[in-house]
């Protein structure tokens, strides 16, 4: 593919540089076709500038582009352009010349699993794109094969790469160069002319709009393609960018840059035809995203929902639903169960305390799993409030269902356990519907859930010891270039997201992040903000560089410093410490339910073992050292520790025996 984003990207300029420097003198402009005519209408996304060479110039000395250029597979790019660079900066003539010619780069599905791209030049004049294609002799150079056929009354010209065996197609739509390494997209937008898609599109005109502007860089998305363009990376149709190519139309967004950061402002077009929880967005109101003061500084990614008030949400979203039989019937279904089962007012119970923001975290996996480092943030209108509905609920469920309660307290954090299925996938949609059943916290006026007790504790940790991302002072200085009042704020650490991929992703495309790790983690944090904006969203992107080297040290091991370790050095032990040894009371289980927890080294063999009777410590306890001898072993009773303790060393030695009852050593 890099081979032919060079080819691509610098063929057709640099034949209209032979071309121009030859015809300029001849020929007068005339009025032509609009470049976005002659662009497919299945494009996912068309790059737009009117100064190719100024925005190659600006690219080129940009550090990021500097760092990419040594990747091999941008190195080829690299030096053609630099080539061209060289020889346009030598012949200014050339520069001015050509120099303001709009040029449209677009993306298009060929196969099911791989794409392709289509370029079109307006040459302004429609005689020198004939000129080109009817003498193509004048294209002629070594390694090359040339040749040419007619498509519907154009000629497509074929230079055929006699090395790498790929062919260039290029062909000239009156006023408009074409070219292409794929013949179906030449020959599709000379179809296209008669019969524009895009370029007439009240929907592509409304945001090209919003993004037009004095950027040298727009860039417009489709999406209801980017589903089709995401199964070249991924093994199944995501449920996520499927709602999400359903609910939205175009984006439209100018782009600058600096050093150390990309700027895009443009606007989004939701598509009003689909009911989606968007256009109950759209119409809710701009909720302050401040989740992120109780977020834990290695949270790898975020999205948080803002509005006016959760019941105005709500109300949208249920007129929403209304244009939609099936789903409002799913959904007044699912409540009415729920009501009925438990004997709650659904609205009374969970929604009425709910603020202006729900936000979802991934954070960065520390050893529990792939699903065990999800939380769900809720912001509460009054905290105790809150507390009150949900203990209401907890004891309907205990109740009206044979399910075990429990909770747990850690660092002065009750965490309670609310088993009632469903209830954010009917509150948000499927996005949340991972959190099935979850453990929850109160951290200041959020209400905090996950799947596992042991991201709580994380959470908490930093949270107590002020390492959230809100405090972190490079993610204060990149939030400024966002909007503060929104409806969707999305944020990524991508040192820290490359972590998660792995079960997301194909096997193919695991093994091209892990060895472009370097490449991925120097764009080290990238926001998105959507604030409604009458018929769309107001959009925000912003992209942080930094060197690959300064990212990996700063997102190194963020957490270690929180987690508990049951490895203590004993090679000079000579009188053992309990607490130089172990923290027990600090374990909390994965699952309350389960009669057995384990820890696991990172090898996959056990590191520690408890069986578990209602939600605390009960029975035997035994830890291992690394090399698979036992470490220590005891008993719990409730929760405490009881009768006698051994502590061995990593030879198997018998160290020291303690006595406990009750937890407290006789």
């Amino acid at each position: 593919m890099s081979k032919r984003l060079l080819r691509i990207l610098l063929i057709p300029l640099a034949l209209s540089v032979m071309t121009f420097a030859l015809i300029r003198h001849y020929f007068g402009s005339e009025a032509g076709l609009r470049g976005l005519y002659a662009i497919p209408g299945d494009a996912i996304y068309i790059i737009e500038t009117t100064e190719p060479f100024n925005a190659w110039d600006r690219l080129s000395n940009n550090p990021a582009w500097q760092h990419l250029k040594t990747h091999p597979l941008f190195n080829e790019i690299a030096e053609g352009a630099d080539a061209l660079d060289s020889m346009l900066h030598d012949n200014p003539y050339l520069t001015d010349l050509i120099g303001d010619r709009q040029l449209l780069i677009s993306a298009h599905m060929i196969k099911r699993n791989d794409y392709d791209f289509l370029y079109v030049a307006d040459l302004e004049n429609p005689t020198w794109g004939s000129l080109l294609t009817d003498n193509p002799d004048a294209l002629s150079s070594e390694g090359y094969k040339i040749s040419k056929r007619t498509y519907h009354d154009h000629t497509i010209v074929e230079l055929y790469d006699t090395e790498d065996k790929e062919t260039l197609y290029i062909s000239a739509i009156q006023n408009l160069l074409v070219a292409s390494y794929t013949h179906t997209l030449v020959e599709k937008s000379i179809d296209e002319v008669s019969l524009p898609d895009i370029g007439r599109d009240l929907r592509f005109i409304r945001v090209q709009k919003e993004a037009d502007g004095d950027d040298v860089l727009r860039l417009y998305v489709q999406y209801n393609r980017l589903q089709d363009y995401l199964r070249c990376y991924t093994t199944a149709d995501n449920p996520y960018v499927r709602d999400l190519s359903r609910a939205l139309a175009w984006s439209g967004i100018s782009v600058t840059w600096d050093d150390a950061l990309w700027k895009m402002r443009g606007f989004t077009l939701s598509n009003d035809s689909i009911p989606s929880y968007l256009q109950a967005l759209q119409h809710a109101g701009t909720g302050k995203r401040s989740a992120v003061s109780v977020m834990p500084h290695h949270t790898a990614f975020c999205l948080s929902l803002g509005f006016g008030s959760f019941g105005k949400f709500l109300n949208g979203l249920e007129q929403v639903l209304q244009k939609d039989t099936a789903a409002w019937s799913n959904y007044r279904h699912r409540i009415t169960q729920m009501e009925k089962l438990l004997k709650i007012d659904f609205r009374k119970h969970f929604t009425s305390w709910i603020d202006d923001e729900a936000a979802f975290v991934q954070m960065q996996p520390s050893g529990l799993g792939k699903n065990n480092e999800m939380a769900f943030y809720l912001k509460t209108t009054d905290p105790e409030e809150a507390r009150k509905n949900l203990d209401f609920i907890k004891s309907q469920v205990r109740r009206k269902t044979p399910i075990r309660f429990k909770e747990i307290t850690y660092k002065g954090h009750v965490i309670s356990f609310l088993s009632v299925k469903g209830f954010f996938k009917l509150l948000l949609g499927d996005f949340f519907s991972g959190l099935d059943k979850p453990y929850y916290t109160f951290i200041g006026d959020f209400v905090v859930f996950s799947n596992h007790p042991q991201t709580l504790k994380r959470i908490i940790n930093d949270y107590q010891s002020g390492e959230t991302l809100a405090a972190d002072d490079d993610f204060k200085a990149f939030a400024g270039n966002l909007d503060e009042k929104v409806n969707v704020f999305a944020y990524v650490q991508m040192p820290l997201l490359t972590d998660n991929l792995k079960p997301l992703v194909s096997a193919d495309t695991w093994q091209d992040i892990s060895r472009n790790k370097p490449y991925l983690v120097c764009f080290s944090q990238i926001g998105l903000t959507l604030k409604e904006d009458g018929d769309g969203f107001d959009t925000k992107l912003a992209i942080g560089y930094l060197p690959p080297d300064s990212a990996m040290v700063k997102w190194a091991n963020p957490i270690a410093k929180h987690e508990t370790s049951n490895e203590p050095d004993t090679t000079h032990m000579v009188s053992v410490s309990e607490d130089e040894i172990i923290n027990l009371d600090e374990i909390t289980p994965d699952d309350l339910d389960a009669d057995l927890h384990q820890e696991l080294f990172p090898d996959g063999s056990v590191m520690l073992e408890v069986n578990m009777k209602d939600g605390e410590k009960h029975g035997n306890f035994r830890e291992y050292h690394p090399n698979g001898n036992l470490k220590i072993k005891g008993r719990y009773k409730h929760d405490q520790k009881n009768g006698t303790w051994k502590f061995y060393d990593e030879e198997g030695n018998l160290l020291e025996k303690r006595r406990y009852r009750d937890g407290s050593q006789m």
